[in-house]
């Protein structure tokens, strides 16, 4: 090890090395130089039993950051900083409520936004009343109640067994109210927002699930069916085009919210 400790220190772009946890053929520990360190590769830094790592001791080794802040040693200060995502403070300690940290709609990109920007971004969603309209009183408890009446019904009809409507039955007293809120939709020209609906531990979570369950294989029969982007590549590479093809793509607008319900209830009803 003070072999390989002592190289580290005498290459200046070496912050971290690992060290073979066994000899090799020659009985010598193998030691790897690296570029960096666990601390600004976090998502690169595994356990192993093949090595054991080693880094510089920095006020990061006890992992101040809180709030999934990321820690970065300043080695010459003997110090550290945080990267703080929705917090601040030293530490990421205090809670920043003037600003929002979402991912964006599309992608992996992290989009930083006002609290007033994004209000604003799902108030101008709302405020579309032909596919919104404010409600005198929450609907949870009674949409609770329809979903418990619905599985009673489909028990006594025979349609699903005891075992079924357990599971739907496993849901939160009182339940839970579901979240509305937007990812930006940064690969678009103007800059909008997509509207979402966190339904966890809502009153038809447990239900959707079911049906989603039940129409899933009728999806995948369809010829339009692609189950993700590799599939989508795969169709490309092995599709023969006729010559002069012209390629086109078309994007609907709102798409979810301009599915008439009742039609698409009975579309699925008769493929089913």
């Amino acid at each position: 090890m003070p072999e390989c400790s002592f190289a580290c220190l005498d290459t200046p772009s070496c912050f971290s090395f690992n060290l073979g946890a066994v000899p090799d053929v020659n009985d010598r520990f193998p030691c790897e130089l690296l570029p960096s360190d666990k601390y600004n590769n976090s998502d690169k830094f595994v356990h192993t039993r093949i090595f054991h790592h080693f880094s510089i001791a920095t006020p990061c080794s006890s992992w101040p950051c809180k709030n999934r802040g990321k820690c970065l040693p300043l080695y010459r200060e003997n110090n550290y900083k945080c990267l703080c995502k929705g917090f601040k403070g030293k530490n990421c300690e205090i809670d920043d409520k003037t600003i929002i940290v979402k991912k964006a709609d599309k992608g992996t990109t992290t989009v930083i936004m006002s609290r007033e920007q994004k209000i604003k971004e799902g108030q101008i969603l709302l405020n579309d009343l032909d596919n919104y309209r404010p409600l005198e009183k929450q609907m949870a408890d009674e949409t609770a109640e329809k979903v418990k009446q619905l599985t009673t019904s489909m028990l006594t009809e025979g349609h699903i067994d005891e075992m079924t409507v357990k599971w739907l039955s496993q849901t939160s007293n009182p339940p839970r109210i579901p979240d509305f809120y937007t990812l930006r939709k940064i690969h678009k020209p103007t800059l909008v927002g997509r509207p979402m609906i966190s339904g966890c531990d809502g009153p038809t979570e447990r239900i959707s699930c079911f049906v989603d369950r039940l129409i899933q294989p009728i999806a995948q029969q369809e010829e339009s069916y692609l189950k993700d982007s590799k599939d989508f590549i795969n169709f490309i590479e092995n599709t023969k085009l006729p010559m002069n093809t012209i390629l086109t793509s078309m994007d609907v607008t709102s798409l979810y919210t301009n599915i008439p319900q009742e039609e698409g209830i009975t579309t699925v009803c008769k493929a089913y």
